[in-house]
């Protein structure tokens, strides 16, 4: 499982508190707003997976075309990438996150992807010599949540600054 997580500052951590202690619509409210501010970020996730350029090659160096169906691979992994929240605790936090699990045999690929590491496996229908091709994509997740971290950030305060100002409407 690959994972990215934006944590709670002191600011985000009061607001929480307060949040979870005041009446249930607050802490819906911002969970709904972060989960909003998290989509373009979820969205680039997906995306870079998506269009990753994935190259592969047979043994002995020559190229490897792959199956008819490019991309089901890909399309797989960007179906396994999520943005899980936790806004209503004392230690709230954001994590962007591929659930490889999901995979199933192929659940160790998104790390791979990920390292740019080579990775090989079987060519289907084909028996004994050249039948192994090997694979390698480019890093796509870590450096994708870092590149909108800010703006997601960003959204975040903007956030916690609409619903303090709702606590204090609602206590005064």
């Amino acid at each position: 499982m690959i994972r990215v997580s934006v944590h709670g500052e002191d600011g985000v951590q009061r607001m929480a508190r307060a949040a979870a202690d005041g009446p249930d619509h607050l802490r819906e409210n911002l969970g709904t707003a972060v989960r909003r501010a998290g989509r373009p970020v979820l969205r680039d996730a997906k995306r870079a997976i998506e269009t990753n350029p994935i190259k592969g090659f047979r043994t002995g160096g020559r190229r490897y075309r792959g199956p008819h169906t490019p991309k089901g691979l890909r399309k797989a992994i960007a179906g396994v990438v999520d943005l899980h929240l936790n806004v209503g605790s004392l230690h709230p936090r954001a994590t962007f996150t591929v659930f490889s699990y999901r995979l199933g045999e192929r659940r160790r690929l998104p790390e791979l992807i990920e390292s740019g590491r080579v990775w090989r496996h079987p060519i289907m229908g084909r028996r004994g010599r050249g039948s192994w091709a090997g694979q390698i994509g480019k890093p796509w997740f870590a450096k994708t949540v870092e590149r909108g971290r800010p703006l997601f950030e960003r959204r975040v305060n903007e956030a916690v600054d609409r619903t303090a100002r709702a606590i204090e409407r609602s206590a005064g």
